[in-house]
């Protein structure tokens, strides 16, 4: 089995693999690389869709650490960049729960263990439409799709105008949470966030420990 990491396939799609790894031109046509760029091509089509949906693109910086080897002392610290590769593996791990999410409920429809994430309330969101409201943006928080399309619509001349008003959203947020499916009806398990009326946390067991369940019930299903 082949094992790819994120940095190689960032590679073939940013067309960087003759400078990167020195490979042959014929390399940029070979079925790996072609499956990789068609892969990403639909997972753009995946995120447009889900954006048109209503998803909204937050903001939350990721921060990373350079460690001294010998003495594991921080030398330096910056952001994480997202880069092509990032999204298209975060596309298909939304698609691969979405979908798990529907089968195990399908199946097991009293006690799915799901995710949801409610809506945030007016009071919430009161200090993202002030300090808008301050620079002279109106943001519509009607709906998540409102809110996205207001986020997106709002520019400046400070380049990292957008980026802070996302991130200040994301401070509104409501935390997202696990539940059962017999606890709650059908209208009660929708994802503001991912604009998803289902959603369960399948993808990356090994950093989620409620990860494991939506497997099993998947395997059992």
């Amino acid at each position: 089995m082949l094992m790819l990491y994120q940095r190689d396939i960032q590679r073939v799609l940013s067309n960087l693999v003759l400078q990167c790894l020195m490979l042959k031109p014929s390399r940029l046509v070979d079925p790996l690389t072609v499956d990789l760029r068609n892969l990403n091509s639909l997972a753009k089509i995946m995120r447009q869709r889900r954006c048109e949906r209503g998803a909204l693109t937050l903001a939350s910086a990721e921060v990373k650490f350079e460690i001294d080897s010998e003495t594991h002392d921080p030398l330096d610290i910056g952001i994480y960049q997202i880069r092509e590769a990032n999204q298209m593996i975060e596309e298909f791990m939304l698609a691969a729960n979405v979908s798990v999410a529907e089968k195990i409920l399908k199946h097991f429809p009293l006690c799915s263990l799901l995710r949801r994430h409610p809506s945030p309330t007016k009071e919430m969101l009161e200090p993202l439409l002030r300090t808008a409201s301050s620079i002279g943006l109106n943001l519509d928080v009607s709906s998540s799709k409102a809110l996205a399309e207001s986020l997106d619509n709002a520019k400046s001349n400070d380049p990292y105008f957008n980026k802070l008003i996302r991130i200040l959203a994301t401070r509104c947020m409501t935390q997202a949470v696990y539940f059962c499916s017999g606890d709650l009806t059908f209208s009660e398990y929708y994802h503001y966030g991912l604009a998803a009326s289902l959603y369960t946390h399948f993808t990356s067991p090994i950093r989620r420990y409620a990860g494991l369940f939506p497997i099993l019930r998947c395997s059992d299903a």
